[in-house]
This record gives C-alpha cells, structure tokens and sequence, in this order.
C-alpha cells in the first residue's frame, strides 16, 4: 500500500483563507447594491411623480420616503401600493406600514435542501385578457400591471354577485376560471367594516378574495348599488402564495 502525503503550506492556507473571505464579502456587497439601486429606483419613480395625499401633493417628506422605499423588491408596485392605499385611507403612515409588506410571496414547502429546480414556481397575476361578468359583479383593477396605461388599467379578478359564480384570474398570463369551493357568509344588513371570504379552485391552484366593506361607492345617495371594498386577493400554485391587497368594488 502507498501513502502519498501533501504538505500545504501556511502561507497557502492563509491564501485560502482570505479568497473565500472576499469572496463572501464581494457576494454581500452585489446583494447591498442590487438592493440600493432598486431602492433609488423607487424614490425616483416616485418623488414627484405620485401623490402622497388624497390632495394630490406630490412632494414627499425624504425620511417617509426613504422608509417606504427601504427594502422594496419592486419599485414599480411598491409606486402603485401606496397609490392604492391613499385612495383607500388618509393615514400615510398606515399606507407606508401596508405598503413595505404588500406583495407577499410565502414559499411553505422549500426547505433548507431545496435546489433552485425543485423550488416552486412564483404566482405571477396579470390582467385579465377578456372580462367575463354578465353585469352585476366584484372586480378590482390591477395598479399593479405598469404595462397598461394609467387612465385604463387591467382587471386584477372579476367574479359575478350570483351565489356560485366563478372567479377569473389572470395567472403567469393566462386566463382562469376558478370554480367556487366556499362562499362566506354576507350580511344581512351592509355596512361599513363587515369582512368575509370567497374561497375558489382550479387546475392545482386556489384562490381568496376576502373583502372588508368601505363604504358606499356614490356618497350619501340612496339609490346606489355599488360599494367600495379593502380586497386582499391570493393565489396558491404548488406550494407558493402571492397575496395583493388592492381596491375593490362591488355593484351593478
């Protein structure tokens, strides 16, 4: 039997040593910029470009600016988050507060041993490429979908007020007819704060639209069948979650 001895030298272990250290800390430091870069891209999309009150002013303070943009991974839906949420609310506190948590991406199933082919597949929404409701309806517009111009955004999801009717969405760019599993219970009387919860399958896939009331869309008039509507829709698709809380409306 041979025995072969290496002899690795001090000088060769010390060299070692300080290439993967640098590689770690160059590794760190692409992350921490990638991160800055779509941080200023987020402060430029949105300082004087997007209202930070109902009043339309659109001069941000730089510090809530800055804590809004803090983190984001996606400059462009986190402009349209907190767009969505003035018009929801008049606290921006609260609309920066939602905002930095908005898209919620839960991977439950990936484990520490998971290689980058086994993880699922991210749920991506888009708009809906043709709308299916017979009139009387709940639908939220997608201020997500940047591809569509301002004064006519996407469709995010529709669904019919009948008891069974399905909901539509648009998944990773194709149009779904979700089938209802539960309906939640509605009021009897409407009113301001009432939540509940539309459960919906299809094709390995599950839907929520849970609805909190925020009131009438048309003021104080009496004859008015529509009402406003804190929508938070997700989506589950092998394993993956992406949730999305956005205006919604209900009505005829």
């Amino acid at each position: 039997m041979f025995k072969i001895y290496i002899k690795i030298s001090r000088r060769s272990i010390i060299n070692l040593m300080i290439t993967v250290t640098l590689g770690v800390f160059l590794q760190g430091f692409a992350n921490a910029q990638s991160a800055n870069i779509l941080e200023m891209q987020c402060f430029s999309d949105i300082q004087g470009k997007v209202a930070w009150n109902q009043a339309g002013s659109k001069t941000w303070d730089e510090g809530r600016l800055k804590t809004l943009c803090n983190g984001t991974s996606n400059p462009k839906a986190t402009a349209y988050c907190v767009t969505a949420e003035i018009r929801l609310h008049k606290d921006l506190s609260r609309g920066i507060e939602a905002c930095k948590s908005r898209l919620v991406a839960i991977d439950s199933s990936a484990s520490n041993t998971d290689t980058t082919a086994n993880k699922p597949t991210p749920v991506n929404f888009g708009s809906l490429i043709n709308v299916f409701s017979d009139g009387c309806s709940c639908s939220a517009v997608n201020l997500f979908d940047k591809s569509r111009p301002e004064d006519n955004p996407g469709i995010l999801f529709i669904t019919d007020l009948g008891d069974n009717s399905p909901a539509y969405f648009n998944v990773d760019g194709i149009d779904y007819k979700f089938l209802l599993k539960n309906r939640g219970g509605r009021p009897e009387i409407l009113k301001i704060g009432t939540t509940y919860q539309d459960v919906y399958e299809t094709d390995g896939m599950t839907a929520t639209i849970k609805y909190i009331d925020q009131g009438s869309q048309c003021g104080d008039s009496e004859n008015c069948e529509s009402r406003k509507y804190k929508v938070t829709v997700s989506v589950s698709k092998k394993g993956y979650t992406r949730a999305i809380t956005t205006p919604g409306v209900c009505g005829c």
